[in-house]
């Protein structure tokens, strides 16, 4: 019994390891630095914050307007960022 519980939790672990992972290279585009925006989740270790860029999606519909806005933004910058915020509400992170 203790040996089945060792090797349940094991491979837990190793799911977690994997899904973290998966993770980490879904958002290559999101970066998170301590000394930067106070640790805030970035886009492309530029000073635009993960929540900037929703706001900004949201404040210009748009995207001819957005890209006026935030050139420095594109798309998969935009994807990752919105995917991000809703991993974020599932994780609880």
């Amino acid at each position: 019994m203790a040996r089945r519980m060792v090797e349940e939790r094991a491979q837990s672990w190793w799911l977690i390891v994997l899904w973290q992972g998966e993770l980490a290279m879904r958002f290559d585009r999101i970066t998170r630095d301590p000394n930067r925006m106070g640790g805030q989740p970035c886009i492309r270790d530029l000073r635009i914050t993960v929540r900037r860029a929703l706001q900004a999606m949201a404040q210009y519909p748009d995207r001819a307007e957005l890209r006026r806005e935030y050139p420095e933004l594109d798309d998969e910058d935009l994807r990752q960022a919105f995917e991000n915020a809703t991993s974020q509400t599932v994780v609880g992170e």
